[in-house]
Parts: C-alpha cells; structure tokens; sequence
C-alpha cells in the first residue's frame, strides 16, 4: 500500500490554506456543488418558548457584524490570533466570505443547491420547499 499521509480528507479553509502553503495538494473542493452558508435553525417551539435567546442571539449577531465593519483592523487582529494565521492567509481568505446577517436571494439559491446535493447523495431522503424554512 503507498504512502497516505500527506492526504487531506476534508478541512476548513485556515487549516486548508496552510496545508496548500506547506506544499501538499488540493484533490478536489466543493467549488460549484454547494455553497459554504453558515446559519442557524432552531424549532418553531424553541422561537415560541425563548423569544430572549433569540432576541440576545440576533443582538449579539448584529453587534459582532457593527463592529466587524466599524473596526476592520481589529477584527484582522482577532481573526489572525484565534485561527493562527498570518496577513497573506488573512487577505486571501477573508474576501471569500459575506458576513452579512440577512439572508439573501444568492444565499436561498445556495440553500436550494445544498438540499439538491444532499438529496442526490442520499445525505436527506425527503424533498422540501427551501422558502418554507423563512
């Protein structure tokens, strides 16, 4: 059997940047099969039942995406530290992502090709209406 060990599985983009800067070979990504959309879901019972947590969550997510544009050197800063990371990694990857807290036309689309992915590959047997989860 040969020599495994300089294979990546599947990592994140700081541990991924590294990786490739440290010489070892991207085999594939998932360019153009799903999008990286991070959010959060929660049960109707969960909203109806903590209508705080939720009001404290989306306050905190507004506050960290004031101050994400308000202070872009410190968040360079914090995000440099807490990934361990330096500028170079920092200005490759940060224009990758949309830090925005509204959910956007694109980001629906994203949602749609996600589930047709996941439905292809078996990760979620039953179809859905992305739209009723807004």
């Amino acid at each position: 059997m040969g020599d495994f060990s300089n294979i990546i599985y599947l990592i994140d983009d700081p541990a991924a940047y590294k990786a490739k800067e440290a010489g070892l070979y991207e085999v594939t990504n998932g360019k153009d099969l799903i999008d990286a959309i991070i959010c959060l879901a929660s049960s109707e019972q969960f909203i109806n039942d903590h209508p705080d947590v939720i009001d404290a969550f989306n306050k905190a997510q507004e506050e960290i995406s004031n101050f994400m544009k308000d202070n872009p050197d410190e968040t360079k800063n914090i995000v440099e530290k807490e990934f361990d990371i330096d500028d170079k990694a920092y200005n490759h990857m940060y224009p990758m992502y949309d830090f925005s807290i509204k959910i956007s036309v694109k980001d629906r689309k994203g949602f749609e090709r996600s589930k047709e992915f996941m439905l292809e590959n078996k990760m979620i047997e039953n179809n859905f209406d992305i739209e009723e989860l807004f």
